[in-house]
């Protein structure tokens, strides 16, 4: 299959911060509905958003499908265990040690500019 495909990106931001965000990526017959619905989503979160931005490009060349891996659940009995968990599944899927360590940094502080 090599239908055409668009990636269709909205961001909303709130007192000069990111408040709500979404991306997807579809065929070219329901991008309009698809840009409808991000918009709608970030003017239906909490405080009305000062500003929307959303950005429609067509993607260059053959996007590969491919399979998911299966998901699964740790049950662990507190989120210290849980970041130890993690890091234990990215250390035996081949993340070097440091990359894992800064990832979950990351995400105890949060990824974004200023850590939200």
């Amino acid at each position: 299959m090599n239908e055409e495909l668009f990636s269709i990106r909205m961001r909303a931001e709130h007192g000069g911060g990111h408040c709500c965000g979404a991306e997807r990526i579809a065929p070219a017959e329901v991008v309009p509905a698809l840009a409808a619905e991000l918009v709608a989503r970030a003017l239906a979160g909490g405080a009305a958003p000062d500003t929307v931005h959303c950005s429609i490009e067509r993607l260059p060349g053959v996007v590969p499908r491919l399979r998911l891996p299966a998901v699964q659940t740790f049950v662990v009995p507190d989120w210290p265990a849980g970041r130890s968990c993690a890091r234990a599944l990215l250390l035996r899927a081949g993340v070097a040690p440091p990359a894992a360590d800064a990832a979950l940094a990351l995400l105890a502080t949060g990824p974004g500019p200023g850590g939200g």
